[in-house]
């Protein structure tokens, strides 16, 4: 057990308005002795516990040395003590599945006990949601700026769709430049596709590139995307491209894992308050795409989407067509050409 996850949780125990919002949590944590003991009498106490009373209950349960570390620790906020319940709730469910791949046994029950395991422990950390509909947030969520005449958005995940050949990267690029060019930090990563020296040529290309966060990776997976992140804090991200992320599945079920990547993007997306785009490549080339170009994974893909853009056109052409497959959040428009200048990353839209 990590002495300072156990500590802070048991100092934010002394406030009643904590041991409330945590009762049903930690009755089945499965604490080792004698922790497990020092908590059910925590939440038998009423009121908040004094600093000096605390300290004299711990001292019937822990070794002097442990007391002396509690005791240097003044107070402890509701979102510290939520943390320190997280990394204990982990712990604990890494020793169970730990004694659990030990056993002997049908690998069809191992495996339903491990589910169980996984499911108590997200019980344990999750904060309910439900509260009155007169306490809902009323606070808009305006774009964080237009790209191809839709509004992209702080904490959602959308997804830019093309045939190859028909320019991802460029646009990748093109909204890279916008984006800074509204003041946000952008980080643009590159998966299996371009070296550091070829990016480096397009963006030498443009001017307003200067500043732009860049990772070219030979592979990734959904997790190496979090630690690139970890470092940067971005407001706006680029993952180009969905379809090169490594995945868990075969490739029969290449839809099902299109589902997963995409979810987990969307999560990052609202773990670091950041506008996450993706590209995605088709198939068939077309001068429109339409939301069955996606094949099986329309359903998969797009139902995870806030906004999913299509673009079509032909090779050689400098015309493309954006369509909208999937939109939430702002009206749907009909279809539109721009000419894109692929040189310079820049677009000029038509306007009917």
């Amino acid at each position: 057990m990590v002495d300072s996850s156990i500590n802070l949780f048991l100092v934010a125990m002394r406030r009643e308005s904590f041991r409330s919002l945590v009762e049903t949590r930690v009755r089945d944590l499965g604490l080792v002795p004698p922790y497990d003991e020092l908590v059910t009498r925590l939440l038998a106490a009423s009121g908040d516990i004094k600093k000096k009373d605390f300290i004299s209950l711990v001292h019937t349960y822990l070794p002097a040395d442990d007391v002396k570390e509690l005791d240097r620790i003044n107070e402890v906020s509701r979102e510290l003590g939520l943390q320190s319940l997280e990394e204990l709730v982990s712990l604990v469910a890494l020793e169970k599945i730990s004694r659990i791949v030990k056993r002997e046994g049908a690998l069809e029950e191992r495996l339903a006990l491990i589910q169980e395991t996984l499911d108590r422990s997200r019980f344990a950390i999750r904060e309910p949601a439900a509260k009155l509909a007169e306490n809902l947030d009323t606070s808009s969520h305006p774009g964080l700026f237009k790209f191809l005449r839709y509004n992209f958005y702080r904490s959602k995940f959308h997804l830019l769709t093309a045939y190859s050949g028909m320019g991802k990267t460029n646009f990748s690029l093109i909204l890279a430049e916008q984006a800074l060019a509204r003041g946000y930090k952008t980080h643009y990563i590159s998966i299996a596709d371009w070296t550091e020296s070829e990016l480096r040529a397009k963006i030498d290309k443009v001017t307003g590139l200067k500043g732009l966060w860049v990772s070219a990776l030979d592979e990734a997976t959904i997790y190496d995307v979090d630690l690139e992140l970890e470092v940067t804090s971005p407001d706006v991200v680029i993952v180009d491209s969905l379809t090169d992320i490594s995945g868990r599945f075969s490739s029969g079920e290449s839809w099902v894992e299109y589902e997963h990547k995409t979810r987990h993007l969307r999560r990052l997306a609202v773990k670091h308050k950041a506008c996450l785009v993706a590209t995605h490549q088709l198939i068939v080339l077309e001068d429109e795409v339409i939301p069955e170009d996606l094949l099986g994974g329309k359903a998969h893909i797009l139902k995870v989407c806030d906004l999913a853009l299509g673009i079509g056109g032909q090779r050689g052409s400098d015309t493309r067509r954006v369509s909208a497959l999937k939109v939430r959040h702002q009206p749907t428009l009909p279809p539109f050409d721009i000419t894109v200048d692929f040189d310079r990353l820049k677009t000029w839209e038509s306007e009917e």
